[in-house]
């Protein structure tokens, strides 16, 4: 995983600019902006961990059904 090319601050990339978006809060209190490359990881994560046929999916299926 890429977590470590998340962590620069503003200052070691030169972006000096205030931030218009999300950002995730680490534990020492550093905000790492959430750039689009992340959420597309995140989302291809996803899709090639969904499992339509899962007990999980099919239980809510059936409970959409009525």
């Amino acid at each position: 995983m890429q977590a470590n090319n998340w962590r620069k601050s503003a200052s070691e990339t030169g972006d000096d600019e205030r931030m218009n978006g999300a950002a995730i809060i680490t534990e020492n209190g550093e905000e790492i902006p959430i750039t689009e490359a992340m959420i597309q990881q995140a989302l291809k994560a996803m899709e090639d961990n969904w499992n339509p046929w899962s007990r999980q999916h099919m239980n809510m299926r059936q409970r959409q059904k009525g």
